[in-house]
């Protein structure tokens, strides 16, 4: 069997910096009403970490546009895009959390370029990454312009694409935004200690996807069959939503299930 080829993947954690005009560069904020108090920039930044280590452990060269979310790095969007530019990368991953005035409005698109120069390649990332996102979120697509992958090209054009000739580089480009802080839904989602491991390997797993090296499905055993039929079971029971059968348990995971199986069972 082939081994994989090593990718080179950049992972922009948005926000968190200084631009060049000394502004603070702050991303979005929880308006749900939940009062969270958490931030876009942080969140990103944990997850974008965690998809890094994850990456480097499957032997890949994954580097982060920038380390901290303090605003002590000066770096305009601009700034992203050339030092990814400067190299001969696979994909170009820009890692944000989406916000919006209607408050009703939720789920997930990965926006792409609006410049054609290699919008295919660029498409086809984007859409592995907004389904794995919806997958490990369960959300909706959410701008109809998207519908049905998820998939849209950014109206703004941002500067991390076309930075430094970004946009021009061969490897693929793509922004996701898989759930709204402005939305109480969402947030109920982004508030769990595990957001960030679960953005990041959804991430991972779009990556890997899109670049033709992602793990081989699972064989066929004697047990798939009740394997299937347990998911089942464990979704009518209210007990689990039976995702992510091939991903490590959590102890909090494992204790929810656990405490649902009891409740399921008392008459």
């Amino acid at each position: 069997m082939a081994e994989a080829r090593r990718l080179l993947i950049w992972l922009d954690p948005g926000h968190g910096t200084l631009k060049r005009d000394g502004a603070r560069d702050t991303g979005a904020a929880d308006t749900s009403g939940l009062g969270t108090r958490l931030c876009e920039k942080d969140l990103v930044l944990a997850a974008a970490l965690r998809a890094r280590d994850l990456l480097t452990a499957q032997g890949h060269e994954a580097r982060l546009t920038h380390q901290r979310a303090d605003y002590s790095e000066v770096m305009g969007y601009s700034d992203r895009g050339a030092l990814a530019a400067a190299t001969a990368y696979d994909c170009y991953v820009s890692l944000h959390l989406d916000s919006a005035s209607n408050p009703a409005m939720r789920g997930t698109t990965v926006f792409v370029p609006k410049l054609p120069v290699h919008c295919p390649r660029s498409r086809a990332l984007a859409a592995a990454l907004a389904a794995a996102l919806r997958g490990e979120f369960g959300t909706p697509v959410s701008y109809p312009a998207a519908r049905p992958a998820g998939v849209m090209a950014h109206w703004h054009n941002l500067g991390t694409f076309v930075g430094g000739g970004n946009s021009y580089s061969p490897g693929a480009l793509a922004l996701p935004e898989p759930l709204f802080m402005s939305n109480r839904e969402d947030m109920e989602i982004i508030r769990r200690d595990d957001f960030a491991d679960r953005y990041a390997q959804a991430v991972v797993r779009g990556i890997l996807r899109y670049a033709q090296s992602a793990e081989p499905e699972p064989i066929e055993t004697p047990w798939q069959e009740e394997l299937r039929a347990a998911a089942a079971w464990a979704r009518s029971m209210g007990i689990s939503d039976a995702t992510r059968l091939g991903s490590p348990l959590t102890r909090g995971e494992y204790l929810v299930m656990r405490y649902r199986e009891r409740r399921a069972s008392q008459p």
